[in-house]
């Protein structure tokens, strides 16, 4: 075995330990994220039935607690969406994709932009012959139910809380929603393209330069374009919203 095949082996190890260390990490979050659940619905239930009752306050924590809503009361009104969001990892599996022979290849079919030969990023417009490798991560994402937890509805988007609540109408704005959103799909598309093309034997070259174009730039589809690209999951989007827990009405 020549240096450079033992160098490509040598890294392809190092690669596939990242890749497992980042499954692990992943499963730990899901493992936090029920507990908290759990935690969450146990603090419900109490509340409901009264098995939680507060210690009576002496005058001077009364007029602190007062202070303290008030406090909370207009950091509120400054933010305008709710806390926490989109707390809820997604699943991400697995997918296959189709190995590209260069390093001009790889740009073209799953970069964000066509960054190659240019000296300064400013400029850089969305890469358009990428949109069918982002739209096969977007379809293989929804057809898991863990992440069905958001709902574009015309021109209002919802989200689900960790507690299994819905936030309300207007609560979240167009611009804060679909800037989340993309994040959470370009955090899913990176890993996916990169375990896929590892899996199939893709050249170190093909595997580094993904890695550093990834970590460089960012999905860069406008609002619209993500709209589009999730209308085919409508359906079974406001399924999770048709089963969304309703708060009694005049409840906080």
């Amino acid at each position: 075995m020549t240096t450079l095949e033992e160098e490509m082996s040598l890294m392809q190890k190092k690669m596939a330990i990242i890749l497992e260390k980042l499954d692990l990490f992943e499963k730990r979050i899901h493992a936090l994220e029920e507990e908290s659940l759990k935690k969450t619905a146990l603090i419900c239930k109490l509340r409901e039935t009264g098995s939680a009752k507060p210690k009576p306050k002496t005058p001077k924590a009364k007029k602190k607690a007062a202070k303290s809503a008030k406090k909370t009361a207009k950091s509120a009104k400054k933010i305008n969406y709710p806390r926490p969001f989109f707390e809820r990892a997604w699943r991400r599996g697995l997918l296959d994709v189709v190995v590209p022979e260069t390093i001009a290849e790889c740009e073209r079919k799953f970069g964000a932009v066509l960054a190659l030969g240019k000296i300064s990023f400013a400029d850089l417009k969305m890469n358009p012959h990428s949109q069918p490798a982002i739209q096969k991560v977007i379809d293989h994402l929804m057809q898991f139910p863990e992440n069905h937890n958001f709902c574009i509805r015309s021109r209002r988007c919802y989200c689900c809380r960790p507690d299994g609540t819905w936030t309300a109408k207007d609560e979240i704005s167009r611009k804060r929603f679909f800037d989340k959103i993309r994040e959470k799909i370009w955090a899913k598309y990176r890993p996916l393209v990169l375990e896929s093309l590892h899996r199939q034997g893709a050249s170190q070259q093909i595997l580094d330069f993904a890695a550093t174009h990834f970590k460089e730039h960012i999905m860069r589809w406008n609002n619209e374009d993500v709209q589009r690209a999730l209308e085919k999951h409508r359906p079974v989007l406001e399924v999770a919203w048709n089963q969304r827990v309703m708060k009694p009405r005049g409840t906080p």
